[in-house]
């Protein structure tokens, strides 16, 4: 979708079209996810932060000065909650109950490979949390939604080419990250 059509969206969902927002949330709803899911490593708040931005958006669409950069506006109130709820979270630390969903069957599993396959994702998405933006949405898109390079394209307005890059570069500092750790 060219900026053109994005700004015409936009304008109509600020006049009250429904569908022009539905359109809207479509088109942006798995980039925002995966910035925030890229800053907070946790799916629940994630979607969370998502839905908070998508109905402060709604109402503050007529305030946006360059509706053809929705795209950039929505990801930065994303990064903006998404830190926000960082600092909420530091100052009133949780329970995590991450990776104990085989509590009830613990002979389904073995509590240390649980820990380690815990560890690894971690660390994992530590590494990830590294890479440029954009490098870390494209890997999200490509392995944990398993999309095409075509529909990432499509998505994210970038050339097939453009994606492929990306992921290649983002692969290739993932393995030089990896090999740096073991040499330490």
């Amino acid at each position: 979708m060219d900026e053109a059509a994005t700004g015409n969206l936009v304008r109509r969902a600020s006049r009250g079209d429904e569908q022009a927002f539905s359109l809207l949330v479509t088109r942006y709803s798995r980039p925002l996810f995966y910035t925030a899911l890229s800053m907070l490593h946790d799916y629940c708040a994630a979607e969370d932060i998502v839905q908070e931005v998508f109905l402060k958006a709604y109402s503050s669409l007529d305030e946006l000065r360059e509706p053809e950069k929705v795209g950039a506006w929505l990801a930065a109130m994303t990064r903006n909650k998404a830190i926000s709820h960082i600092r909420k979270q530091r100052s009133h630390p949780v329970l995590s109950l991450e990776g104990e969903d085989n509590i009830g069957s613990p002979e389904e599993a073995d509590p240390s490979e649980v820990e380690a396959a815990s560890v690894e994702r971690r660390k994992l998405l530590g590494r990830i949390s590294i890479l440029p933006e954009v490098q870390q949405r494209l890997l999200m898109l490509k392995y944990l939604d398993k999309m095409s390079v075509e529909d990432i394209a499509a998505i994210e307005q970038l050339t097939e080419a453009s994606v492929r890059n990306h992921l290649y570069r983002a692969r290739k500092l993932l393995r030089e990250m990896m090999e740096n750790e073991r040499q330490v």
